[in-house]
């Protein structure tokens, strides 16, 4: 769900009209916001699954030794908003070359 949202405003884009614009801007903060809020129950639950001690040893290791370091959330936010960015990039051109 959180994933096809862009699609659906993608979608709703293209049926904008000039005076839907202030609408359109409000729905677009909503899904803002609903993915805030679905990101950082993602983050919650994955800290308290962490944080538990019936969680097995080895798989708490190999999380803080590599999954949980600095660098991969790091890179992995790169990554997120690179992909982002080139795929806003190409719809916008495909929008505009259609």
């Amino acid at each position: 769900v959180l994933l096809s949202m862009g699609v659906l405003t993608g979608w709703r884009v293209l049926k904008l009209k000039d005076s839907d614009r202030e609408r359109f801007y409000k729905q677009v903060w909503v899904e803002y916001g609903l993915k805030l809020i679905f990101g950082a129950a993602v983050i919650a639950l994955l800290i308290i699954w962490a944080l538990q001690a019936s969680v097995a040893d080895d798989v708490m290791k190999y999380a803080k030794q590599h999954i949980l370091t600095a660098s991969a959330v790091l890179g992995g936010i790169v990554e997120f908003w690179a992909k982002k960015i080139v795929t806003a990039i190409a719809s916008t051109d495909a929008v505009l070359l259609a």
